[in-house]
């Protein structure tokens, strides 16, 4: 939630998993070539009215079938990954409450479930690391450059791979409280 210019703003990242693959979108067209529907949406209110949160505004991300794997809300701008077989990672501008819009894309093979700012427009992810078809392969720690969010780049990645009939993780991916940076 962010408090700006006397509104209250409210931030949210969802994907929303259809039962059958036909789905009736907002603006009644159908889209039979996805079962999920990823969307970053900003709420908002004037700040001490206690009156309900409107739809500002939303944008939507991902291919078709791709879910929410990572967001996370620094500043005017969400960095989001979704993932199906290879890992999309966006960068949306929020500065304009009413007109969010995407900033950037970087398309890499794997997934980040842990997204981590540090110094300098650096993001640390944490996630799992797949071939081109979808595959975990192993477990992946990655370094972004995101001081432009128009120009994402991948700096270096550190990947564990999977020993054979075994499977590697970091309880960083489900608990952001196992993640621990130091500088």
């Amino acid at each position: 939630m962010v408090e700006k210019d006397g509104m209250v703003y409210l931030r949210v990242a969802t994907t929303i998993n259809f039962w059958n693959r036909v789905t009736i979108m907002a603006e009644n067209q159908v889209d039979e070539e996805s079962s999920t529907q990823n969307e970053i949406v900003v709420l908002g209110t004037e700040s001490g009215t206690g009156n309900v949160l409107e739809k500002l505004s939303s944008v939507r991300l991902g291919k078709p079938d791709e879910r929410f794997t990572a967001v996370r809300f620094l500043d005017d701008i969400a960095y989001a990954v979704t993932f199906l077989q290879r890992d999309p990672f966006y960068t949306v501008d929020l500065s304009d409450p009413t007109n969010i819009s995407i900033l950037g894309k970087l398309d890499i093979t794997g997934f980040s479930q842990y997204l981590h700012p540090i110094e300098n427009g650096k993001i640390l992810a944490v996630g799992q690391e797949t071939d081109d078809r979808g595959t975990t392969i192993g477990m992946q720690i990655s370094l972004f450059d995101a001081s432009d969010p128009t120009e994402l780049t991948l700096l270096d990645r550190l990947v564990l791979l999977n020993k054979e009939n075994g499977w590697t993780s970091s309880g960083a991916s489900w608990e952001p409280k196992a993640f621990r940076f130091f500088t």
